[in-house]
C-alpha cells in the first residue's frame, strides 16, 4: 500500500469496485506481487503449490462469486454479475488451478551473482521503493524520530534476501460508513451481508454504534473476526480516524484571527522548505528568518484534540487527572509497571481456545505466531491480570493489600514495537507522607529510618531471594542460560501455601522466585537503554537509562546530596521487582 494511505495506521484497502467479478486482467495488473529471495532460487510451479494465495483455483473463484451474487443482497444490489471471460483470461494455462495474471514474480539476487547481460531487469527500481514510511510491526520500543534507521531496517532485510510482501495501491479509498463496508472488504467474514455497520434495516431505536458492534463482533465465542489478521486494525484505524475528524479543533487568539490567515499565505513557501527539511532530518536546526517565522506561526496555531488517544491534548488531560488525584489523596507513594509475558501467559491459550498442556509443549516461534492470530485473547489475557492485580493484589478499596492501605490508583496501558500490552501505574497509600515531610523524618529519626528501610527492602527486591554482597563474587553481565532440561518458570504454578508445610513452602517459593527473577528481571542491555542518549555520549554501563550500570550497593540510605533513597542493591544486572507479582 502507498505511503499515503499508511501515515495513521493500517488503512482499508484502497480500491475501485468494480461491477463484473473477477475484474478484468488490466486492473489487476501489478496488485499482487510477491518476491521469492535469496540465492539462486527460481519458483517452479512445485514451489508455487507451497503458496496457496499465489495460485488461484478457478472453479472455486466461480463458484465463490456466483454465490456471493445469488446470496449476499449487497452484491446483488449493486448489479455485481461473473464474467467467465475475464476469470479464463486472468489465470494463465488450460487448467483449473494456475498464476494470478495479475502477480508479478520477481528474485533478488545475491550481490555476488553474475548478471545475464540478456536480462533487463532493472533491479535498482525494482528494490527503490520496496519500503512504506511507517510499518505495522517493528522490532524494539521505536518512535517516529526514528522512522528513517526502521525505513534502513527493513530494506536491509529485503536485500538480505528474507521475505516480505510489497501491496500496491487503487484509486480510492472506501467509504468505511458505507453499509455494505463489511461484506465487500471482508466477504469471508460477512458472507451473507446481513451483519454489517449501519445496517439500513435497523429502526432508529436499534441503531448500534461502530465501536460497540466492533466489541461485540470481537468478543463472540471462536470469533473469526478476532482471528482474522487484519480486521482489528483496519477497524482501529477506522475508530482512530473518526476519533481525530470529530475531536481536532484549532485554538488561536482572538486578536490574531485575521492577520494569522495572511501571515500563513504569505510564510507558505517557508512552511514546505522547513517540512522537507523536517522530514529529511527531524532534529536539523532551524536556521533561516523565514523558517524561524513559520515555527512561529505554528506556536500561535494550537491543535485541540482532548479525547483522541496519543494526541498531546488527551495527554494533558491525563496528566491534569493525576494532579487531581495528588491534591486529594496526596503524593504517590509507588510508580510500578505492569509488563505480563503475552508468550508464555497460559490465559493467552485459554481465551484462545487452545489446551494449557499444548500451550506449554509449544515454542516460542509458536507462541507468537498464535498471540498474533489472537490479539484478542491477548487482550483479555492483559486485562484479567491487571484488574486481578487491583482485585488481589493492592486491594483497592478492600482492606491492606500488599503494600499496604490502598487509597487510590491510575493507570495508563502502552503498547510496545511489536504490539505487546504493559501498564504503568501510581499508587497512593494511606499514611504515606509528602517528600518534604518523609525526608525530615527520616533525618530527625534513626529508627524511622530503619524501619522504613526495611519495608522497602522488602517489597522492593534488587537481588535474588538470600543473595549477599560476599555470595555475588564477580558476576558477568550475561544472562544464565537455562538448561534444556529445567522448565520455563514463566510456564509453571508457583509453589502453594496451601498444598506444603510452611518450611517447605518457603524454599520452594525462594528457589521459585529465583529462576523466574534470573529469566525475567536479568538486564540485558538494549538499544532502548540508550534510546535518550545526549550528544557525544556513550552506549555504555553508567548511561542506561533503566540505571542498571553493574555496581551494587551494600545498604540502603538517604543520598546526603539529593536527599533521594538509595535501595540496597546485592546483585548487579537484577531489575528491581516485588516476588509476589512477579509471577503476574
Amino acid at each position: 500500500m502507498s505511503p499515503q494511505h499508511l501515515e495513521e495506521g493500517v488503512c482499508a484497502d484502497p480500491s475501485s469496485l468494480s461491477n463484473v467479478l473477477p475484474p478484468t486482467a488490466s486492473d489487476l495488473r501489478g496488485a499482487v506481487c510477491v518476491v521469492f529471495a535469496g540465492g539462486t532460487f527460481r519458483p517452479s510451479a512445485d514451489a508455487l503449490r507451497k503458496f496457496p494465495p499465489v495460485l488461484v483455483c478457478k472453479s472455486r473463484v466461480k463458484c465463490i462469486i456466483e454465490w456471493l451474487v445469488s446470496n449476499n443482497e449487497w452484491y446483488s444490489k449493486n448489479g455485481i454479475t461473473f464474467s467467465a471471460e475475464n476469470l479464463a483470461a486472468l489465470v494463465n494455462g488450460e487448467e483449473d488451478t494456475g498464476v494470478l495474471q495479475g502477480v508479478e514474480i520477481t528474485h533478488l539476487r545475491d550481490s555476488d551473482e553474475s548478471v545475464d547481460a540478456s536480462d533487463g531487469s532493472d533491479w535498482s527500481a525494482i528494490t527503490a521503493d520496496l519500503v512504506t514510511e511507517t510499518v505495522a510491526y517493528i522490532d524494539g520500543d521505536r518512535s517516529e524520530r526514528s522512522r528513517r534507521a526502521m525505513k534502513a531496517t527493513a530494506l536491509a532485510h529485503a536485500l538480505d534476501h528474507k521475505r516480505f510482501l510489497v501491496s500496491r495501491t487503487g484509486s480510492e479509498l472506501m467509504n468505511d460508513n458505507l453499509p455494505a463496508f463489511l461484506t465487500a472488504v471482508f466477504p469471508h467474514l460477512n458472507p451473507w451481508g446481513i451483519g454489517g455497520f449501519n445496517h439500513p434495516a435497523r429502526r432508529p431505536e436499534q441503531h448500534i454504534s461502530f465501536q460497540r458492534q466492533l466489541k461485540n463482533l470481537l468478543r463472540q465465542v471462536d470469533s473469526p473476526f478476532a482471528q482474522d489478521p487484519s480486521f482489528p486494525f483496519v477497524c482501529w484505524n477506522i475508530l482512530q480516524k473518526r476519533a481525530a475528524s470529530e475531536n481536532v479543533a484549532f485554538s488561536i487568539p482572538s486578536a490574531r484571527c485575521h492577520s494569522l490567515v495572511s501571515d500563513i499565505h504569505e510564510a507558505e513557501s517557508f512552511i514546505t522548505s522547513l517540512a522537507e527539511k523536517l522530514e529529511r532530518d527531524p532534529r536539523a536546526k532551524v536556521e533561516t528568518v523565514g523558517e524561524r517565522g513559520a515555527l512561529r506561526l505554528f506556536r500561535e496555531l494550537n491543535v485541540i484534540c482532548r479525547s483522541l488517544p496519543g494526541s498531546d491534548g488527551y495527554k494533558l488531560c491525563r496528566r491534569n487527572e493525576i494532579r487531581s488525584l495528588t491534591r486529594q489523596l496526596g503524593t504517590p507513594a509507588f510508580f510500578l509497571t505492569l509488563n505480563p509475558h503475552d508468550l508464555t501467559n497460559v490465559l493467552v491459550a485459554h481465551f484462545g481456545g487452545l489446551d494449557v498442556s499444548l500451550w506449554c509443549q509449544l515454542g516460542a516461534y509458536e507462541w507468537a505466531v498464535f498471540v498474533a492470530s489472537h490479539p484478542a485473547a491477548a487482550a483479555k489475557a492483559f486485562d484479567v491480570l491487571i484488574q486481578g492485580f487491583i482485585d488481589v493484589v493492592i486491594k483497592y478499596n478492600n482492606g491492606s493489600g500488599l503494600f499496604g492501605r490502598c487509597s487510590g490508583y491510575y493507570g495508563t496501558v502502552e503498547a510496545q514495537g511489536r504490539g505487546t500490552l504493559h501498564c504503568h501505574m501510581l499508587l497512593w497509600i494511606d499514611g504515606h507522607p509528602n517528600p518534604e515531610r518523609l525526608r525530615s523524618m527520616m533525618m530527625n529519626d534513626e529508627r524511622f529510618e530503619g524501619l522504613l528501610f526495611r519495608w522497602l527492602e522488602d517489597v522492593i527486591r534488587c537481588e535474588l531471594p538470600g543473595t549477599t554482597i560476599e555470595s555475588i563474587g564477580d558476576t558477568g553481565s550475561s544472562k544464565p542460560a537455562r538448561a534444556e532440561d529445567v522448565p520455563d518458570p514463566r510456564l509453571q504454578e508457583p509453589p502453594q501455601i496451601a498444598m506444603c508445610e510452611q518450611s517447605v513452602f518457603e524454599d520452594a517459593f525462594h528457589e521459585f522466585v529465583t529462576r523466574l527473577a534470573i529469566q525475567c528481571n536479568w538486564h540485558e542491555h538494549t538499544p532502548t537503554c540508550f534510546k535518550h542518549l545526549r550528544p557525544g555520549e556513550e552506549p555504555q554501563d553508567e548511561n542506561c537509562r533503566m540505571r542498571i550500570d553493574g555496581s551494587v550497593r551494600t545498604l540502603s540510605y538517604l543520598d546526603p546530596e539529593t536527599q533521594s533513597i538509595l535501595l540496597r542493591r546485592h546483585h548487579p544486572w537484577i531489575n528491581n521487582y516485588n516476588d509476589v507479582q512477579q509471577k503476574h
